[in-house]
């Protein structure tokens, strides 16, 4: 793959990650703070849950490419700098919404994650491996200083999972959040009516369940084996707020594969905006966290349910 197109891509989503920011200005605050801020819909005699997310600022931007030998990486990546805590923030509104609608007489604090600058570059320089660890390991002294989580029942925190293996057709060494883009449609191999062998590619129309935008904010559902796969590997750990004893703890996987067979593009990762991926990332990330709170779906599945646009 040429290198231009692909940081003229890498700088078209990081602008639209900063459009995303400005669209939720909304969100909570991002003054750095450890005080935690009560959710302004919280109300009743409930537990009393403290949420917070540690996803980091990083995008993962990883593009598939033609296997040219057995020991090289058949993946160009990339990573982009989302700016303003917007995945974290993304997060939070998820677990925000899941525990209204789980319990609706808990009352929910909003806790925002600062981290040092030596703890932040630990984070930062670590592998995707072990990104998730090295985010809990700076994540549970910041916890523990807090005098506050006495009066508090549970913490819930969302940090990066790491998956090396492929899942269903998304690649990789996959690590928190980020757009897989597969543009070389898979093969079958068959034999053909001479008896020698026949490579023919699935695609587009494959056997991959994809979704393509359509007008009013609907999501049609598609097929094909190439697509654009906004993806969130992550990690939601429960704890007990006096003690930090792990009361739960799970991964979840999840993506949405895009792909429309209306638009005219030769590449499919130009098949979709800018605007439209970022969009994608920030519900993907919301979405999946319900879901994981609601237990809604499975773990190591990527058939996420289109839906509706909320104001």
């Amino acid at each position: 793959m040429n290198k231009m197109p692909l940081l003229l891509l890498i700088h078209a989503v990081s602008a639209a990650c900063l459009l995303g920011a400005a669209a939720h200005a909304a969100s909570p605050a991002t003054t750095p703070s450890a005080a935690p801020a009560p959710s302004p819909a919280a109300s009743g005699q409930g537990p009393v849950i403290a949420m917070i997310a540690a996803i980091g600022d990083r995008l993962q931007y990883v593009r598939q490419k033609q296997q040219v030998g057995s020991h090289l990486e058949p993946y160009t990546r990339a990573t982009l700098q989302v700016p303003d805590q917007t995945l974290n923030w993304a997060a939070l509104r998820g677990l925000d919404r899941a525990i209204s609608q789980q319990n609706p007489q808990a009352k929910r604090v909003l806790l925002n994650f600062q981290p040092s600058e030596a703890d932040y570059q630990r984070i930062l320089n670590a592998r995707n491996e072990q990104r998730g660890a090295v985010t809990t390991d700076v994540l549970l002294p910041y916890l523990r200083a807090m005098p506050q989580r006495q009066e508090w029942d549970q913490i819930m925190t969302i940090t990066p999972a790491y998956r090396f293996s492929e899942v269903n057709g998304m690649g990789s060494k996959f690590a928190g959040v980020g757009v897989y883009v597969q543009p070389l449609a898979r093969q079958s191999v068959n034999f053909s009516d001479g008896g020698g062998l026949a490579v023919d590619s699935i695609g587009p129309d494959g056997d991959d369940t994809t979704f393509a935008p359509r007008p009013g904010g609907t999501w049609e559902r598609t097929r094909s084996s190439v697509y654009v796969a906004p993806y969130f590997y992550f990690e939601l750990t429960t704890y007990d707020a006096k003690t930090l004893q792990v009361l739960k703890r799970e991964q979840r996987l999840d993506y949405r594969k895009l792909y429309d067979r209306n638009v005219a593009a030769l590449d499919v990762g130009k098949m979709f905006t800018p605007e439209q991926l970022s969009e994608q990332v920030d519900r993907l990330v919301e979405n999946s966290v319900v879901r994981a709170v609601l237990g809604e779906g499975r773990v190591d599945r990527g058939d996420v349910k289109p839906v509706p646009k909320q104001n």
